[in-house]
């Protein structure tokens, strides 16, 4: 039991250098329902999920964590159904959201839109590439994209 609750309690996390294979501790600030499985090694949340840490925000309508065969180290995140997703400046919405952690991969599917401070983009097909800071579009690409030496240049000129 105590494993169990330890294990509901962790989720990996992106660092500041790229890819980060931390647990951290997180929030779980809803969910209706949690299934651990011990032969898989997963743990699914379900029903309007909402986690949050220091340094992600994750809410679905359902999140599968996978964990090593130790289950010390989330190996892959899975996040299913009106997705959104928060990291640093990478802020995403989708219908399915998968992290690899080995390789730090976002994969982002089912009418993916990736969005910023002066950046949108629409795609089929969305990948995130962490420690390269790297996105890859296919499919119906568009959206736009403004320098932010341009975007700082027009904020002071509507400041006069």
């Amino acid at each position: 039991m105590r494993k169990l609750l330890l294990i509901s309690v962790v989720f990996l996390l992106l660092g500041n250098t790229g890819i980060a294979l931390e647990v951290e501790k997180i929030q779980i600030n809803h969910s209706d329902e949690m299934i651990y499985d011990g032969i898989k090694h997963t743990l699914e949340y379900t029903g309007s999920v909402d986690v949050t840490s220091d340094q992600m925000e994750l809410k679905g309508e359902r999140v599968i964590l996978y964990f090593n065969e130790k289950e010390d180290e989330i190996i892959k995140a899975e996040a299913f159904g009106n997705v959104y997703m928060k990291k640093d400046e990478f802020t995403a919405e989708a219908g399915k959201v998968i992290y690899e952690t080995q390789n730090g991969k976002i994969t982002l599917e089912e009418k993916p839109v990736v969005y910023g401070e002066g950046k949108k983009l629409k795609a089929d097909f969305i990948i995130y590439f962490v420690k390269e800071k790297r996105i890859d579009a296919k499919g119906n690409v568009s959206g736009f994209f403004i320098p932010q030496k341009k975007k700082k240049k027009e904020d002071e000129s509507t400041k006069s």
